[in-house]
Order: C-alpha cells, then structure tokens, then sequence
C-alpha cells in the first residue's frame, strides 16, 4: 500500500511541475492574463501544500529518499 501512495505522491508532484510550466508559457503568450494565472496557481499551490501535509502522514522515514529522487 505505501507503494502505491509513493507514485501517486510522485505522479501529483510531476503534474504540478508540467501545470506550472503550462502557466509560464501561457504567461509570456498572453500576458494580459498574468494576474489570473498567477492567482489560480496560488490557489492550487495552497490545496497542494494542504494535501501534501496530510499525505506525508502515510508515508515513513523514506519520505526524504523520495523527495530527493522527484527533484534532482
């Protein structure tokens, strides 16, 4: 079961990093739109860190292991 809540951890980690660069891009080809984008990345950033913080709770001490394995 811990297995299974590893990749679902790294799989939400990857859609976020692919989310954000989406944003970026839609940023520099409309930049009319900047302050929406960067508001709503702001409220998902908020729900992300809400649901990070009760899903390290499922997790043991491998969890530094992981976090370094998703960003390097």
């Amino acid at each position: 079961m811990k297995k299974y809540y590893e990749e679902l951890y790294e799989q939400g980690v990857m859609r976020l990093r692919m989310f954000n660069q989406y944003s970026n891009k839609l940023i520099e080809r409309f930049p009319d739109i900047k302050i929406l984008l960067e508001t709503k990345m702001e409220m998902i950033y908020k729900i992300w860190n809400e649901l990070e913080g009760r899903f390290i709770g499922y997790l043991d001490e491998d969890f530094d292991r992981i976090i370094q394995g998703l960003f390097i």
